[in-house]
């Protein structure tokens, strides 16, 4: 089965932040804080209750799974955070399409 059919599938905004060091322009302090590192269209993919079975005990139990463009994969790495409405998920996986170089899946766990 293929992870996507048809492009209009890809209907959710993702955004990808990295923690950086932020300066204070006025006090010149430093601090640690996420920021955006871009953003892209996904598609999140439904977990079937077989996955759920089998993810029961792993590290991967509780985590949304997303698909995205293979282009945008080249950004992501698992130090990431991703911001999905609101809620923010760690990049726990990062399972590029090698073969045909055209989505890959990125799997979130809430921290």
């Amino acid at each position: 089965m293929p992870l996507i059919n048809n492009v209009n599938q890809f209907n959710d905004r993702i955004k990808f932040e990295e923690e950086k060091t932020i300066v204070n322009e006025e006090t010149g302090g430093k601090t640690k804080g996420w920021v955006e590192k871009f953003s892209c269209w996904c598609h999140v993919k439904t977990t079937t209750m077989k996955d759920i079975q089998a993810e029961i005990g792993t590290k991967y139990e509780d985590t949304t799974i997303f698909v995205v463009r293979h282009e945008m994969a080249s950004n992501i790495s698992m130090s990431d955070r991703i911001d999905f409405n609101g809620q923010k998920l760690e990049v726990v996986r990062i399972n590029p399409d090698n073969a045909y170089k055209e989505f890959t899946v990125v799997y979130g766990k809430k921290k």
